[in-house]
């Protein structure tokens, strides 16, 4: 009777997070509206280095905020919507993740495979500039300084909203429980 309740309120805690964030509610951080700025806007922002590890990130290191799985070219911050993809010299990057929430203004956080690939980036001011505004989950590439930007099908854009709202409250019951998430998060399932 007790796995029933569990399972009862794991289902109405995911579906709750998905109705909130279809709702709008996924571009807040602590309260504040995150804004979307002209693109073509450039910033001068200080640039970290984060990895997949518990000392780094929350009991779920291989999911993005967005609710997709970390890989190459994902970056963390707190004043951008999610799904903005920016360039910092010449790569493209998409904003999939958010850094703690002590962090305001203009802070990235940018996700390497290995702590020890994220060590040797270290910490730098890099300029940023603001080359569109996307979906998370979608595919990036740099073709003569004009983004190609394949957008994921209205199924996948649906189920990838639902998990971003679903994502905290999930984390949380994970950790309530004591399931650990894999740490090698480029290996194919």
């Amino acid at each position: 009777m007790k796995r029933k309740w569990v399972v009862i309120t794991v289902i109405a805690a995911l579906v709750l997070g998905g109705v909130i964030t279809w709702l709008g509610f996924g571009d807040r951080i602590a309260g504040r509206t995150i804004v979307r700025p002209p693109v073509g806007s450039k910033y001068t922002v200080t640039a970290f280095a984060y990895s997949s590890t518990r000392s780094q990130t929350d009991s779920t290191p291989c999911v993005t905020a967005a609710g997709t799985r970390v890989r190459k070219g994902i970056i963390a911050t707190n004043f951008l919507p999610l799904g903005t993809i920016v360039s910092i010299g010449d790569k493209l990057y998409i904003v999939e993740d958010r850094m703690n929430a002590r962090y305001k203004g203009p802070y990235i956080d940018i996700w390497f495979p290995s702590r020890a690939e994220a060590l040797q980036y270290g910490r730098k001011q890099e300029v940023m500039t603001i080359k569109n505004y996307g979906v998370p989950g979608q595919a990036l590439s740099l073709d003569d300084e004009k983004d190609i930007v394949v957008e994921p099908s209205v199924t996948k854009r649906a189920s990838l909203r639902f998990l971003a709202g679903a994502r905290f409250t999930s984390a949380y019951l994970r950790a309530s429980v004591g399931l650990k998430a894999d740490e090698d998060c480029l290996s194919t399932e």
